[in-house]
Parts: C-alpha cells; structure tokens; sequence
C-alpha cells in the first residue's frame, strides 16, 4: 500500500504521493486523504460503505476504483483525471410499498458513460423537465443519456431494493448547468393548490460524493438561485395530478426539527428555482466527506405555491424520492 496523509492534513503536501500495485487490502472503511493518488493497472480500491477516499491533488486511475453504497471518493483537484481505467460507483434504490413508483436521479459519471440502459435496465419511463422553454414541463428522455448536473424521473425498479450501478470516468472539477426562468405549464394539484408559476429547473447531485446544499447556495457563483431545494416525496398515490405538499423542503433555516443539513447524495435529483436564465454551479469545495448515506424524506419545511409536477401528463403511479 501506499503512504497516505492523515484527514486534516490534506495541504501538506509531504505525503503526496500514494500507488497501488495489489489486488487485495486496498479497502478502506473510514476517512482517507492522498495528496496524488496513482492507481496501477490490474490494481484496485474500494471505498466501503460509509468510508471516504479524498484526493487532493492529481489521481492517475489505470486500474479500478469501487465506490460502495454509502462510500465517497471526493475529488478536490480541478484538472482532467488521469488514466484509463474504471470507476464503480454504486447506489441503491429504497424499498417501496408498491409498484410503479418514481425517483429523482442524477449520474455521478461523465454522459457518455452513464449507459442509462444498463444502469436502469427495468425502467418503464424516464422523464426530464424541459426548463428552457415556456410552459414548462416534463418531457420523456427514455434511456438516452443523463447530462451532468441534470436530474431526471425514473419509474422503475418494482418494490424496489435493487443495486444501480455506473461505471466510467466519474464527473470532476467544477461544474456549471444552465437554468432557466421561464414560465410553468399552469394548474394546481390533486388538493386545488396552485403549482408555482416560473423558474423550476431539475437538477442534481454530479459527484461520487456528497454535496452541502448551504455551500451551493452562499457561493458568491450561485446568486441567481433561491436557497429553497424541493426534494419529491409522495405520500399518497393520486389519479392524475400529484400534490404541492408532497414535495420536503431545505433551506438555510434547516428543516422543521432543525436536524436537516443539506446534505445532498450521490445521485440525488432535486428541484431549484432559478430567478433569471442563469447557471448553478457546483464545485469540488462543495463536496463533503462520509454523510452519503440516505436523502431526506421528513421533517422539513413545505409551503405551497413553489412546485409544479405533473409527471407525464397525468400518469397515474405513485411516487417517492430515491435512497430514503
């Protein structure tokens, strides 16, 4: 094995340089920080669940990286990774009280590996929200690839409980995606309340690690965006239109217990709401060690008049949030 730094240590730069040339002992289940991480072919390691590999300057992967569910590889370097080999990073889908329901995602690797196809191989629908246009609204993307920062609908996996797998080059560096304030496709929901009127875009989550939403919304980059994220979490199956209350809220004032932190997983799609045609933009000092475990299904915040959802133009499935 190679020489790692210790966590806290992540700028010195004395104990930069790590390889790995084994098949085996390369699995790491706690906080790790490399200052440049070489990986050799045949080579490889994985970051079991609830562990962290963080590196702070180059990586050279010629062998395989196997991020577990629950595990993160945080990469703070801005530059191309190097290399030619793999990255695994491996997500589970929860458990549902039935068929048909749907989840909010994001691909962790570069589009062109995102293999929708394979990763979801059991969808039966795959919307994405078209912001760009007026009266916005869902559209069906099918298993054409994910776009980086992008978050789509997935109605997929039975009762759930099955292991989504990406594998490729895992997104890096900063990242910027398009949003836009356009209008919403007007209506109001199962209840009669009314969906909020412009700006939402579907965005999500594009690193193999955790994200801090406070971090997103105070960076200086980010002013275009309002500090509320909408997280879909249906407690009631509806024919037709979907209700306004079933999408959590976080923000900067927490959640309604003050335990929510913002922490966003890998994979997670979640809404924001832009108020000009703009970018968000995440960057690697956004991404967070460890608390990678779940997405936040309760005790948050929710007010009316701030989110439309008509999946698929009255589709009649239930729907929850990935990962509760």
């Amino acid at each position: 094995m190679g020489r790692w730094c210790c966590a806290g240590h992540i700028n010195k730069r004395g104990c930069r340089n790590s390889s790995f040339n084994k098949l085996s002992n390369n699995n790491f289940g706690t906080h790790i920080v490399a200052g440049d991480l070489q990986v050799n072919a045949s080579a490889s390691i994985t970051v079991l669940s609830g562990g962290t590999l963080e590196v702070s300057y180059d990586i050279v992967n010629n062998g395989t990286i196997d991020v577990k569910e629950s595990g993160s590889l945080v990469l703070r370097e801005k530059k191309v990774l190097g290399g030619t080999g793999d990255y695994i990073v491996e997500r589970n889908t929860p458990t549902y009280n039935g068929n048909d329901f749907y989840s909010y995602w994001s691909s962790p690797v570069v589009s062109a590996d995102s293999n929708i196809a394979t990763v979801f191989p059991d969808a039966e629908l795959i919307y994405a929200f078209e912001a760009s246009s007026s009266n916005s609204d869902w559209v069906f993307h099918g298993t054409s690839n994910f776009e980086k920062g992008m978050g789509y609908a997935v109605q997929n996996e039975g009762i759930g409980g099955q292991l989504r797998t990406f594998t490729g080059v895992v997104n890096s560096g900063d990242i910027s995606v398009n949003v836009y304030n356009t209008s919403n496709l007007s209506g109001s929901d199962n209840d009669g309340d009314t969906w909020s009127a412009n700006g939402d875009n579907l965005v999500g989550n594009p690193y193999p690690a955790a994200i801090d939403w406070d971090l997103v919304i105070t960076d200086p980059d980010n002013t275009e965006i309002l500090g509320t994220i909408y997280l879909w979490n249906q407690a009631t199956a509806e024919v037709g239109e979907n209700n306004v209350s079933d999408y959590l809220q976080y923000n900067l004032t927490g959640g309604v217990t003050n335990t929510a932190t913002g922490n966003i997983g890998t994979g997670q799609g979640f809404f924001v709401r832009a108020i000009s045609n703009s970018s968000i933009k995440f960057k690697t000092t956004h991404q967070i060690a460890s608390s990678n475990t779940q997405f936040y299904k309760s005790n948050q915040k929710k007010t009316l008049e701030e989110k439309k959802i008509d999946l698929g133009l009255n589709l009649q499935e239930e729907m929850k949030p990935i990962l509760c």
